[in-house]
């Protein structure tokens, strides 16, 4: 965690993310996913009130600097978000996205 990065109420950082794995069994036709990398945020960053991150399965999820993030945004793993970007209320940012 980088300097000056701000948790509001109910942030939650670096849980398991919604990954799974479709397998041929049919009595278990999916199994979870590890997710064992890390969730990198960089200085002056924001994370508004029960805003999730999740932690990255294949390579860190990352919020680059002076990024803001308001309530109830939701960042899925390996996401990378760059610099100095505003993202509003009830957003979710998942799949292989860069926006910056």
């Amino acid at each position: 965690m980088g300097e000056r990065v701000t948790l509001l109420p109910g942030a939650r950082i670096g849980q398991d993310g919604f990954g799974f794995i479709p397998v041929s069994d049919k009595k278990i036709p999916v199994v979870k996913k590890p997710q064992p990398l890390r969730v990198v945020l960089h200085n002056d960053v924001e994370i508004g009130a029960n805003s999730t991150i999740d932690r990255g399965s294949w390579r860190d999820t990352t919020i680059g600097e002076f990024t803001k993030l308001d309530n109830q945004v939701h960042v899925a793993h390996n996401v990378v978000i760059g610099r100095a970007c505003l993202i509003a209320a009830q957003c979710g940012i998942a799949g292989l996205h860069t926006p910056s």
